[in-house]
């Protein structure tokens, strides 16, 4: 059965399905290994990042969400030397203070705090103090 040249071209075939297939299954777990890591993601944040659970919880609580940080992020309407003030998105103002350790960047830009001015778009994080301020660590400003 072995020596006929068609049965061997029929096994030879068969056995080059047998490795679409095989590829083709290794394909298919690859693709569902990545989906279900994605699959359903705002439920599963932290569960895929080890944070606190906000299971039951309107999520995320507030944008940004930023596990065990400080910041806001919005606009800059009034500005002085060593501080400013930002609005949020939902009305909420924060008054941020900076100092020369603070790093300011705009892109791949190093800016100093005399480069920023009111209507800058902005994201800030650092560590609130005891009236409530941000004490600015990083300042990225979206010109």
């Amino acid at each position: 059965m072995f020596q006929s040249k068609t049965a061997r071209w029929v096994l030879i075939i068969l056995g080059l399905c047998v490795v679409v297939l095989l590829s083709f299954s290794v394909g298919v777990s690859v693709g569902y290994r990545k989906a279900t890591f994605s699959y359903k993601w705002r439920e599963n944040y932290d569960r895929n990042f080890g944070g606190p659970s906000f299971r039951g919880a309107a999520f995320p609580p507030e944008p940004p969400f930023m596990m065990s940080a400080h910041g806001t992020v919005g606009s800059i309407v009034q500005i002085t030397p060593s501080d400013f003030i930002v609005v949020g998105r939902d009305g909420t103002e924060r008054m941020v203070t900076f100092s020369s350790s603070t790093t300011i960047r705009s892109n791949e830009d190093m800016l100093h705090s005399s480069d920023l001015k009111a209507g800058d778009q902005v994201l800030v994080i650092g560590a609130p103090d005891d009236e409530g301020r941000i004490g600015a660590r990083f300042i990225r400003v979206f010109r």
